[in-house]
């Protein structure tokens, strides 16, 4: 769902998780295009993180379609300037990126974290972290990628106190690696229960998001059953 005003957490990874960020400059020019495309669409980047075979995203659409059309004009654009700089052709991404809707101050904090720390991803920890916002978001460092939400200005009063706490959700943020990441690949809301509630009531109701595999039988109760006592006389026949 890429709706207007709403936070989306997007991940777009390599095809079979192949590297696709292999120099500073391979970084450098994706984020150049990520902020020409942003701004022409009409989208603010609150968080991103680029790992060796995948990115990630917080962004905020201000039009409708507006997240959309800057995942495709980037993931295309990237894709023809990676394939030239190796002499290939094909693809570069594994289909289409993924999202879903984040919604509630604090849901957007920890949906900022999980990105800043690329969840915990190999790839990520390989990478000069520099390439993400986390500077910015967590030590107050220039990047004019950057947007901050809303529920970063409610953090606090000063600069020093928004930062601070920033800091502190984002360790708390791996809590949450698990359920934001199955409801990005299953494209189901996530956050706090008025959020839920809104958009069930606009866009209809939603199926919970489900970890994948079928379904855990439920265990048969085990009801005890009566005992009957036959009589002798019953088990014979009558003369």
């Amino acid at each position: 769902m890429d709706i207007e005003g709403i936070p989306q957490h997007v991940m777009q990874v390599g095809a079979d998780d192949a590297t696709v960020f292999e120099s500073a400059d391979d970084c450098r020019f994706y984020l150049e295009l990520l902020g020409d495309a942003s701004r022409a669409a009409g989208c603010d980047i609150h968080a991103y993180a680029l790992a060796a075979s995948r990115v990630q995203l917080l962004v905020t659409g201000r039009v409708p379609g507006a997240v959309a059309r800057v995942m495709r004009r980037v993931g295309l654009t990237y894709a023809r300037y990676a394939n030239a700089r190796i002499g290939k052709r094909g693809a570069c991404w594994r289909g289409r990126y993924l999202s879903c809707p984040v919604g509630g101050h604090r849901h957007i904090l920890l949906a900022c974290g999980h990105v800043e720390r690329g969840a915990g991803h190999p790839s990520f920890q390989a990478m000069d972290q520099s390439w993400s916002s986390h500077a910015c978001n967590a030590y107050g460092a220039d990047d004019r990628l950057v947007t901050p939400h809303a529920a970063y200005a409610a953090l606090g009063p000063s600069d020093g106190e928004r930062m601070h706490r920033y800091r502190q959700l984002v360790e708390r943020s791996r809590e949450i690696d698990e359920a934001l990441a199955m409801h990005t690949r299953q494209g189901r809301a996530w956050g706090s229960g008025d959020f839920l509630r809104e958009i069930a009531s606009t866009f209809g109701e939603q199926a919970p998001a489900r970890p994948p595999g079928r379904p855990r039988k439920r265990l048969l109760e085990v009801v005890p059953l009566p005992v009957f006592f036959l009589s002798p006389f019953l088990l014979t026949g009558c003369m």
